[in-house]
């Protein structure tokens, strides 16, 4: 994808490395919501966030989901 070469300037592999973040599969998706929702908010589209995380764009679609539903009520 386009955001590919941007990557390590833009976060490194500490940041991307969602499964270091948690003890818990709990803090651990926490931890990967937070990261996907930085790089939406960067412009990144599904494709180059599933890259990056390594984790499929369904679940990036599913992070997003949630995310939007976090947003929703924090906007409400």
């Amino acid at each position: 994808g386009t955001n590919q070469t941007n990557l390590s300037a833009e976060a490194d592999n500490s940041t991307l490395d969602w499964e270091a973040q948690g003890d818990t599969a709990d803090e651990k998706i926490a931890a990967r919501r937070d990261i996907v929702r930085q790089l939406v908010q960067r412009g990144w589209d599904k494709a180059d966030i599933a890259d990056a995380l390594s984790v499929s764009r369904k679940t990036v679609n599913r992070d997003i989901a949630s995310l939007n539903g976090t947003l929703l009520a924090v906007a409400n």
